[in-house]
């Protein structure tokens, strides 16, 4: 490696680099239509049905998401294509400075959104506020922004491109003044996180089953739903866990022996864009109401109907989900 972007061609072959393109391109694509989906159908058309508190944790890590793609993903894809770093000394620093911020955020918003849902499940008379939520989620992005200002200000960090998987990374990784704040900051930021959404998945694990059984013997429509918002949250803590695994399993190595095939260096770092790529894929698996909004927004953009509007389609949509469902729970209070 070298400082700046001295050495900007690649160490890759070509059987190397369109794999890596190709998947760079599926991740930004995807992960901006999604993720931007995400956002604009929850604010404008509230399509995902979680609770208040939850989704406002969704969305800030849709929007952390959004921002890692385009600082971190993006520069990938542009190297990959030209085979070279072609973005400049500026963006190099952009990139390799900047990506710590939406990263961050995303660790801990995922690990606030597992504890939240433990709670709730555990004690779902807790009362927590909407202003709450925004603080904590503010609060996240401030420590992500302050943390990365310090670090670059105190040890005066510069962009290394890496040419080995064309990536742009701080210089604080080799300053040997810094490398005691990289091992605190990973042990507090990245290791306790991933424990402790780990342990908090396999207690949310444990009582779905229990709710599950619970559930064959009596059948409660708010116990349902909160038990798919239970099933969104693991799957969406599991994925995340699964995609840094790799990175981490890569530092651990990286700090016993300093030689590290690169397949495994490209592999790590590459497996966390899957984490901004899966999360929209998520919700639409697990949440029929934005499954049905994004089915509706493909088959629009297909037909391109002059006739009815994108917004007009979506909200009748919407509306006849939420008719179809009321006049259930009418029929079931009837029965009753």
């Amino acid at each position: 490696m070298t400082n700046d972007t001295d050495s900007k061609d690649l160490n890759l072959n070509i059987a190397q680099v369109v794999p890596l393109g190709i998947f760079c391109f599926f991740m930004i694509f995807f992960g901006l239509l999604g993720n931007g989906t995400v956002l604009y159908s929850s604010i404008r058309y509230n399509s995902i049905r979680l609770d208040k508190i939850s989704l406002i944790f969704v969305k800030n890590l849709a929007a952390a998401d959004i921002f890692y793609t385009i600082f971190a993903i993006f520069p990938n894809f542009i190297t990959f294509s030209a085979r070279r770093w072609v973005l400049g000394p500026g963006w190099c620093f952009v990139s390799a400075q900047l990506s710590f911020i939406p990263g961050l955020a995303n660790i801990l918003i995922v690990l606030c959104i597992t504890l939240y849902r433990l709670i709730l499940v555990v004690s779902p008379f807790q009362i927590t506020r909407c202003h709450t939520a925004r603080a904590i989620a503010g609060t996240l992005w401030i420590i992500g922004i302050i943390f990365t200002l310090a670090v670059g200000i105190i040890f005066k960090a510069k962009s290394i491109f890496n040419p080995d998987n064309g990536t742009c990374i701080s210089s604080i990784y080799d300053d040997p003044a810094a490398k005691t704040v990289v091992n605190i900051f990973t042990m507090v930021f990245v290791m306790l996180p991933m424990l402790l959404i780990t342990l908090t998945n396999l207690a949310l694990c444990v009582i779905a089953c229990r709710h599950s059984r619970s559930d064959r013997i009596m059948v409660d429509k708010r116990k349902n739903r909160r038990n798919k918002g239970l099933v969104m949250i693991c799957l969406l803590s599991g994925m995340f866990v699964t995609s840094w695994l790799p990175y981490i399993i890569y530092n651990s190595i990286k700090t016993r022996t300093s030689v590290v095939s690169q397949e495994l260096d490209i592999l790590s770092f590459h497996c966390i864009f899957i984490n901004s790529f899966g999360n929209p894929i998520l919700y639409s698996l697990t949440n029929k109401r934005f499954g049905k909004y994004v089915k509706g927004m493909i088959l629009a953009l297909i037909k391109c109907d002059r006739k009815i509007s994108y917004r007009q389609s979506v909200s009748r949509d919407l509306i006849r989900v939420d008719s179809l469902a009321t006049d259930k729970l009418g029929q079931s209070s009837t029965s009753v």
